[in-house]
């Protein structure tokens, strides 16, 4: 039995809404190839596929499938179902959290029912595309006619195909669902039955873990760590390297956001080192660092060492809003221009502790150099979908451990450390999209939430806490350096809500 802090939402793998419904399709649609990120860099171990090789310009990779891979109705896994995934993903019409990666995809060939090969627009980085074309594969049949424009609420996306260790039997939505070996895997997993409960509260999740409802929890908040293994021999800490960044995007739509010496003065104005010193240090540890952009550095080549963290600078911010014209005109502690105050409404996730206490500290910091940080609370569902129509002006968002920071919306790296949103919101013209806000649409009424910008938890503190026990055990990481392909484990569920 694990919690998850809220419906996972869909399973279906080209159209995601949460990095939680990742973890779980990668327990029930294998990639050609898994990805794995460790000391030494991005590395691939096979997923539906044994092999693959390079073409000698870079321009074609390709792949030799298991002709064991079997989908859960016994049908084989075929190149025809690796063709139409990527089809999808590159169809604007579904708004696949992976259109970009099609982008770099000319055509996937399949000369064969085990063979496919994916012909590139251009040479590149050999990690950039083998990660485009490592993408969880979906059972082509069962989608082969279904409209494209609405995939995300299409039977599938609660109901998939599986070819991986797990399948789902049933699910609940927003209570919980039942995963159970997929019969014609090809790596049986030892947990003949994985129940995840939807428990909104943390600290519901918490007290449940103590008294035994539960048998895992993920994402242990540190002011936790301290009583969960104190005299509490049937609980274990497992302790896993993340490297998820935490940020802050700015909306460029909307005009103010839209210039360059605002979103600097912004970023001036966040004390990342307090920050971790307040919220992410036990005794002498920090368990996190300030980010200098959205790679790892556990993806060795992929992360520029040479760059620095901007620096907290309150008051170079404070000059560079007086150049953009901004005074306190009327006394309130808030600048103005033109009459209009410097609010910036900020969008998050609701029900994530964490969350609510850096949104805090970030406000207060924001509050210092006269800027009024309006934060919205929103449930899961509406706020995936308010991201990905771009209606907001600041989102907390994260990177997963992922050279190409893919999330939605799409993000422009313009400086270190200033992630700038640049998805325009669909269907709506830009002289249409609404003007800045001076009030929020809601607020969280006197308990505000939102995330500091900037931060990388290259450990996460504590992957989950379990209770050892004989079907009670840890789930496996993606990572080899987290114990990748634990025999008979839930392979791959690293969870990063």
């Amino acid at each position: 039995m694990l919690g998850l802090p809220f419906d996972p939402g869909s399973l279906n793998p080209v159209a995601l809404p949460y990095a939680l419904s990742q973890q779980l399709v990668d327990q029930t649609q294998l990639p050609l190839a898994r990805r794995h990120a460790g000391p030494d860099g991005l590395t691939f171990t096979p997923g539906l596929a044994t092999a693959w090789t390079w073409s000698e310009d870079h321009l074609q990779l390709t792949f030799t499938l298991n002709p064991a891979a079997r989908w859960d109705d016994g049908s084989p896994v075929t190149s025809a179902d690796v063709a139409f995934t990527y089809t999808l993903i590159d169809d604007p019409a579904v708004a696949s959290n992976w259109l970009a990666d099609g982008k770099l995809i000319r055509e996937v060939l399949t000369p064969d029912a085990t063979t496919v090969t994916f012909v590139f627009e251009e040479a590149a980085s050999e990690l950039l595309l083998m990660s485009a074309a490592s993408h969880n594969i979906l059972q082509a049949s069962r989608l082969q006619d279904a409209d494209r424009a609405s995939l995300r609420g299409h039977a599938y996306s609660r109901a998939p195909s599986s070819s991986g260790p797990y399948r789902v039997v049933t699910w609940s939505p927003d209570d919980h669902l039942v995963l159970e070996p997929n019969p014609h895997t090809l790596t049986p997993p030892k947990i003949q039955r994985v129940i995840a409960r939807v428990v909104p509260e943390y600290s519901t999740r918490v007290l449940e873990l103590e008294r035994g409802a539960l048998d895992l929890l993920m994402d242990v908040e540190l002011n936790d760590v301290a009583r969960l293994t104190a005299d509490r021999p049937d609980l274990r800490l497992i302790r896993i390297p993340d490297a998820s960044m935490s940020y802050i995007g700015w909306n460029l739509d909307e005009p103010r956001l839209a210039e360059p010496k605002l979103r600097e003065a912004l970023d001036l104005s966040i004390d990342r080192q307090a920050l971790i010193r307040e919220m992410y240090t036990v005794g002498d540890e920090a368990y996190a660092r300030v980010a200098t952009g959205s790679v790892a550095p556990s993806l060795g080549p992929w992360h520029n060492a040479a760059l620095t963290p901007t620096p907290h600078d309150p008051s170079r911010a404070r000059t560079l809003l007086a150049e953009l014209g901004y005074a306190d005109a009327d006394g309130d502690g808030v600048l103005d221009r033109d009459g209009a105050p410097l609010r910036i409404e900020l969008l998050l996730q609701s029900g994530i502790p964490e969350s609510e206490r850096l949104g805090v500290r970030v406000q207060a910091m924001l509050k210092e150099i006269g800027v009024a940080l309006e934060l919205v609370a929103v449930e899961p569902n509406r706020f995936s979908a308010t991201a990905r129509e771009g209606d907001f002006e600041a989102i907390l968002w994260g990177f997963g451990n992922n050279p190409q920071g893919r999330s939605r919306p799409r993000v422009a790296q313009r400086r270190p450390l200033q992630l700038d949103v640049v998805q325009r919101p669909r269907d709506r013209p830009p002289h249409r999209r609404r003007p800045p806000r001076d009030q929020p649409r809601r607020g969280p009424g006197g308990d505000p939430r939102g995330l500091g910008e900037g931060l990388r938890r290259p450990p996460r503190v504590v992957s989950g806490v379990v209770r050892p026990g004989e079907r009670r055990e840890p789930a496996g990481g993606r990572r080899p350096d987290v114990g990748a392909q634990q025999p008979g484990g839930l392979r791959d569920l690293d969870l990063d809500a």
